[in-house]
């Protein structure tokens, strides 16, 4: 994200939502001198507060990272259809190596077995 273009875009983009730091907080769950911080080009965003910011603002990810696209999400995609959480959920797990990967996906099929035998 060269040259602060996140901030940038992030500022522009509060602005066409008519929307605060402090209303982009209570959407995301993150402070207001996190998305300051943000917008100053003090910090860069990890990619799961990328991804909570663009979802909050009904932006693109890639438009808010300075990607050459429009600036409104493809409401095609299957992101478009996730909760907040499943959003966060899918994030963290890219993150994971492939171990820590089947890991998660175990734990979840054992749960979903637990509730079936419920």
């Amino acid at each position: 994200m060269e040259n602060n273009i996140f901030g940038k875009r992030l500022k522009q983009a509060l602005e066409y939502r008519q929307m605060r730091a402090v209303d982009l907080a209570r959407k995301t769950g993150l402070t207001r001198g996190i998305i300051s911080s943000y917008i100053n080009g003090r910090w860069k965003a990890k990619q799961t507060n990328v991804m909570l910011i663009a979802r909050a603002l009904h932006v693109s990810e890639s438009w808010l990272m300075g990607y050459d696209v429009r600036m409104e999400p493809d409401t095609d995609s299957l992101t478009s259809t996730l909760s907040s959480d499943e959003t966060q959920l899918l994030s963290l797990y890219r993150t994971l190596d492939d171990t820590n990967k089947k890991a998660v996906l175990d734990f979840v099929r054992f749960k979903n077995l637990d509730n079936e035998q419920k």
